[in-house]
Order: structure tokens, then C-alpha cells, then sequence
């Protein structure tokens, strides 16, 4: 197929996908926030943190270790075409439904609430226009779109499992050393499709003038929303994580002792630092720059965002094209590329965070901050305890988050990346079109297992920083 098709067929699977991810996430939300007006109990609370968790599974597998797994299968399925596109439809509902869900639980409330919602339908009309488009539609479009985006510029399963799409075609004309300027014609048009959904996804963020308040997320009621979230959870979790992670741990375990033996250990060790320390560097300035926005309008922290939500691709194309203008040049075999690529496309997901962050906890900062100021070194000592406790303990989880997104991404760091410091995930990329081999499963758990490491530091540090806010707190009583 041509580019123009490869782009429509990516629409219409967007379309296909953002549809029932925003019915599904109606039902998650109302699973999961629907007791939120009333005190929960304990048993409630664990139970919501493992809907939580399960929910979020899927989205938080790399996508590298979910094709990896899903690999033969569609190989098996080459002859049923359609097989295979509906297995990857599934794998994309099953990662972005939640990113809806997330959209639906945290966006800003629209113009319209429910409770003038209910009071149209009680005037006798049931369906007005005027009220819908103010109301709920505000947020079901957003999140629509969030998937719709995610789906359009999804390469990594898609490569993996054999469907062709643009992301394809324009990975494999930079990988056959197309010239720059032919890649960057190539991409106008699927740049031309997302920008059709951003732009007027951006006119409905800043015409929202509401910024204070919370209505009730658009949800099933009763019976409608948990039947639907009993039936998405255990398939999605099978789908985008339990599965891969079987099929990863059980060949690792075969396949570390032949690692071990192979000297390959040192090699592997470099290309794990190295993603490490771009993960790092761009997560770092990602939340940064996202506190720096913070402090500014809406609007302009709006606009910034805008580079980063046409995906990693797009965004290393334009990376590769500055970096070649002569006056950069020199730095253009270094991780800089790489990095600034990594935090334009980062920066609405931090600045989405950092948002998150700060208006909740306005009047417990405001109560540390007094804390501070006391006149005892207890009391002051207790206060910078707990801004530890409510800011930086959150930061740390954002920019964690954050790194993860960075370290398994695989279209830019293939692109960017200096020479000879090629990272883990790029051949961990490039061996698995060989098939599903021991060797590699040890080498993708490996990639894994470090992240799983330092999502253990960082949690025994957060953790550490609340026990010992609340010890200063009982000392300070």
C-alpha cells in the first residue's frame, strides 16, 4: 500500500480503538471513583488499589516485551490477515483504555455538570445537543483523542507482529538512508492527520475557562459498570502483561546461565548504563521545564506541549533535522539529540503531572510552609519534612514514570542515539525479528529487572521520606 493508505488504515484503526476505550473507561471510572464522595473503608481502599494496579499493568508493560511475546503468534496467524489485525486492535484497547480512564478521572471539569446534565433530562428532553457539547462530550472528546494519537503513532507491536503502517515506512526509509529532506515530505501527511485531532483538541483545553471544581467523571451506572470492567480487566492484563511476562521470565530462565557463559555480560551492561543515563537525563529536564510551565499561563504551557503529542518519531525526525543545521553540528554525535528528543516528546505527560500535583495539596504545602517559619528548630525541621513528603516524594514517582517512558522507547533512540553506545532496547529490537530465542529473553528481563531495581530505590527512598516525616511530626507534638 501506498503512504496515503498506510495512513488511512491507521485512521480508521485510531477510530476503532478510541471508541470503545472511551465506553471502557466510563466503566473503569466508575469502578474506581465511583464510592469517592464517602470515606472508604480498608477493605475498599485495597480493593480499588488492586483494580488500580491491574488497570494499569498494560500501560506500564514496554511494548518491546509485549510484541516480543505476541511475535509468533502472528506469524503463526500469517495466512488470516485479519487475525492479526484484530489481535493488534486488542493490544492497542488493552494499553491505552486506561490512558482514557485517566483522562476521564483527571481533566479539568467542563462548563456543563452532571447535575445540570440531570436537570436537562428532567425538563423532558433527553438528548440536547447544546448541553452534551458542553458537558460530558468535553471530556469523552479529550480522552478520544488521547488514544486516538497513542494508536496512530504506535510502532513498536506493529512492527513486531508484521502490519504495515506509516510509522513503518517512514522507520524503514531512515534506516535505508533515505535523505532527510524526502523523510520529512514523507511525514507531512500523517503529520497533517494528527494535527487534525491536536488542534481542536487544544481550542477545547483553552476554551474550557473552568479551572476549580470536580463533577462526576462520565461513567455506566449499576450493573453496566462492573459487568464491563470484570470483563476488560482480566482480559487486558492477560493481553498486555501477564502473558508477555510469562513468556519473557520462562525463557530467561533457561537462557541466563548460556548468557553467562557467552562474554557478552560487559556489552550488555554498557547498553543497559547507556539508556539508563538518557532515561535519566530526559525525565530530569522533562520535570523541570514542566515546573518552570507551571508557574505560567495555561496557554502557553498548552502551546509547548503541542511538539510532544505527535509522537516520538515525528519528534526525532525534526530533532535530527535541527541538529544537522551547521551551527549545532558538533554536538550532533553526542546524547544531547537524543535527550532534547526524549523531553519535547516527555513534556506533556510531566506537565500533566505536575499539574496533578499541586492544586490538591495547596493548603498542606501552605501548612508546611508555616511550619517553616516557626520559631522552634523542631518545628521548622518538621516542615521541611513534610514538603518533602508532599512535593519531591510525588516528583520522584512523576520523573520515575517518566523514565521508564524514555528508556524502553525505541523510534528516536534508534534514530539519535551516538555511534557505538546503541542501548539495550534497540537490540533488543533488532535480534527479536530472528524469533524468540532463551538468550534474548535473559537479555530482555535483564532490561527489565534494572528498572524494576530502581523502581525499588526509588520506593524505599519515598518511603523512607514519609516515615521520617511522620516521625518528625510526632516529635514536633
Amino acid at each position: 500500500m501506498t503512504l496515503a493508505q498506510e495512513c488511512a488504515w491507521a485512521v480508521w484503526r485510531g477510530i476503532v480503538v478510541a471508541l470503545p476505550a472511551v465506553w471502557i473507561a466510563s466503566a473503569l471510572c466508575a469502578v474506581v471513583d465511583g464510592g469517592s464522595q464517602k470515606p472508604a473503608s480498608r477493605g475498599r481502599r485495597v480493593v480499588r488499589g488492586l483494580i488500580w494496579a491491574v488497570m494499569l499493568a498494560p500501560l506500564l508493560t514496554p511494548t518491546l516485551l509485549v510484541a516480543y511475546a505476541w511475535r509468533p503468534t502472528a506469524l503463526a496467524w500469517v495466512r488470516d490477515p485479519a487475525w492479526v489485525e484484530w489481535l493488534y486492535r486488542g493490544l492497542l484497547l488493552a494499553r491505552y483504555a486506561p490512558v482514557a480512564a485517566l483522562v476521564l478521572l483527571l481533566a479539568p471539569p467542563p462548563p456543563v455538570s452532571a447535575q445540570a446534565m440531570h436537570a436537562g433530562q428532567l425538563l423532558g428532553r433527553r438528548f440536547q445537543p447544546g448541553l452534551w457539547w458542553r458537558g460530558p462530550a468535553r471530556r469523552a472528546i479529550v480522552a478520544g483523542a488521547a488514544v486516538f494519537l497513542l494508536s496512530f503513532t504506535e510502532f513498536e507491536i506493529a512492527w513486531l507482529l508484521d502490519i504495515r503502517t506509516w510509522t513503518a515506512v517512514i522507520f524503514d526509509a531512515q534506516a535505508a538512508r533515505v535523505p532527510l529532506d524526502q523523510m520529512l515530505r514523507m511525514a507531512l501527511l500523517p503529520l497533517a492527520c494528527q494535527a487534525a485531532v491536536v488542534v481542536p483538541v487544544i481550542w477545547l483545553v483553552l476554551c474550557d475557562t473552568r479551572l476549580s471544581g470536580q463533577t462526576a467523571p462520565p461513567r455506566l451506572r449499576g450493573v453496566g459498570s462492573i459487568v464491563t470492567t470484570g470483563l476488560y480487566l482480566p482480559v487486558a492484563f492477560v493481553l498486555g502483561c501477564g502473558y508477555p511476562l510469562w513468556i519473557v521470565a520462562a525463557g530467561a530462565v533457561r537462557g541466563l546461565r548460556p548468557l553467562l557463559r557467552q562474554d557478552l555480560t560487559v556489552g550488555t551492561l554498557q547498553q543497559l548504563g547507556f539508556g539508563v543515563r538518557q532515561g535519566a537525563l530526559a525525565a530530569v529536564a522533562a520535570v523541570a521545564i514542566a515546573l518552570l510551565l507551571r508557574r505560567t499561563h495555561r496557554g502557553a504551557a498548552t502551546v509547548a506541549c503541542v511538539p510532544g503529542l505527535f509522537g516520538p518519531l515525528i519528534v526525532g525526525m525534526l530533532t535530527m533535522t535541527l541538529f544537522r543545521w551547521l551551527p549545532l553540528r558538533g554536538v550532533y554525535d553526542t546524547i544531547v539529540p537524543l535527550s532534547l528528543a526524549h523531553m519535547v516528546w516527555l513534556l506533556p505527560i510531566a506537565v500533566l503531572l505536575v499539574a496533578l500535583l499541586g492544586p490538591r495539596r495547596a493548603q498542606a504545602m501552605h501548612a508546611a510552609h508555616l511550619l517553616r517559619q516557626a520559631a522552634t528548630p523542631e518545628l521548622q525541621r518538621c516542615g521541611r519534612r513534610l514538603i518533602g513528603h508532599l512535593w519531591v516524594r510525588p516528583l520522584i514517582w512523576a520523573g520515575f514514570i517518566l523514565f521508564c517512558m524514555a528508556y524502553f522507547e525505541l523510534t528516536a533512540t534508534a534514530m539519535l542515539a551516538p555511534a557505538g553506545a546503541t542501548p539495550a532496547t534497540v537490540m533488543a529490537y533488532n535480534n527479536m525479528h530472528y524469533g524468540q530465542y532463551d538468550v534474548l529473553s535473559a537479555r530482555v528481563l535483564m532490561s527489565l529487572l534494572l528498572a524494576l531495581l530502581l523502581f525499588a530505590l526509588v520506593a524505599a527512598a519515598a518511603k523512607g521520606m514519609q516515615r521520617s516525616a511522620k516521625f518528625k511530626v510526632q516529635i514536633a507534638k
